[in-house]
């Protein structure tokens, strides 16, 4: 399963420059053409993978629109450096089911218009939306074969869990690929047999001041989220701390930390070492996820 780093900005390029030399670092990120400058920032490095994304989400928040032609010529200006591209999708206006079915008409034309520019077939990807009418998942599959599913980042598990565990299981039995938006959920990522995600779960620790240690080595496992900062409220709240713990535990945590060339006062006082350092947990656990379609109870509930 391929990781592509989101919301990584100027901490994507340290990322990156680390990983010339030391590959545990990533050099899969996602990137929008909202915040184009970034693209062209991260294309300089000629290491990088990067999925271009849209932007139509992150735009419309702004009561901004992004334009079909200024996306394609942006697209087609770079697409041999591109690893994946979004199809420029439409946000709809409302959750009715007029503007839903209004969005998803357009966003499939979008997705044709963009081919017949001349945008890479093999690069490019549709999105099929939650609460979309399934009817639009088959057009999509009728033309595509790598596919992305979005929708799902603000819906709670018992709506998306068993939407992921139908569409996808769709995809996987025709043989097509899969790749998830916004997917921070630990759970979720490992659930199912994803082909790619994105996610900025990697950064969230950054709240907690913590780092996320592979619990007995094994990143396949929820990862501990271990609170080291002395500002952190983990040790107001009484939970589990470095200062608390003992020596064996610390020990391990020095370790961990020190083995990806880190000291642990560094990763105390810097939160950009914490995202590295937690960037690394992320690419080992897509590193080892098998992909496939996911072991997911008839109900649509996770086994």
């Amino acid at each position: 399963m391929n990781f592509y780093f989101a919301g990584a900005s100027g901490l994507g390029l340290k990322l990156l420059d680390r990983s010339v030399t030391d590959r545990r670092f990533p050099c899969c990120f996602l990137a929008s053409f909202a915040d184009r400058v970034w693209v062209d920032r991260y294309l300089e490095r000629p290491h990088v993978r990067l999925f271009l994304d849209s932007g139509a989400f992150s735009v419309k928040s702004r009561a901004a629109r992004i334009q079909l032609d200024d996306y394609i010529r942006f697209v087609l200006a770079r697409q041999n450096r591109l690893e994946l591209i979004a199809a420029l999708d439409v946000i709809p206006e409302s959750d009715s089911r007029d503007s839903v079915v209004r969005a998803a008409e357009t966003s499939l034309i979008n997705y044709n218009k963009m081919l017949n520019a001349g945008v890479l077939a093999d690069k490019l990807l549709p999105c099929y939306h939650y609460a979309e009418p399934e009817s639009f998942l088959v057009d999509i599959m009728k033309v595509a074969d790598y596919i992305a599913l979005g929708g799902v980042a603000r819906r709670s598990d018992g709506e998306r869990t068993p939407w992921l565990s139908r569409v996808l299981r769709l995809l996987y039995d025709r043989g097509l690929r899969s790749h998830g938006f916004g997917v921070s959920s630990f759970r979720l990522m490992k659930a199912f047999g994803w082909t790619s995600l994105d996610s900025t779960a990697w950064l969230s620790t950054m709240r907690y001041d913590a780092l996320l240690i592979p619990e007995a080595g094994d990143y396949l496992r929820p990862p501990i989220v271990f609170p080291i900062t002395d500002r952190s409220p983990a040790l107001k709240s009484g939970r589990e701390h470095l200062i608390t713990v003992g020596y064996f535990v610390k020990e391990v945590v020095r370790e961990y930390v020190e083995n990806l060339g880190f000291s642990v006062d560094e990763a105390k006082e810097h939160g950009a070492v914490r995202q590295m350092i937690n960037a690394v947990f992320y690419k080992r656990f897509a590193e080892e996820k098998i992909s496939g379609p996911g072991r997911i109870s008839p109900r649509g509930f996770l086994l």
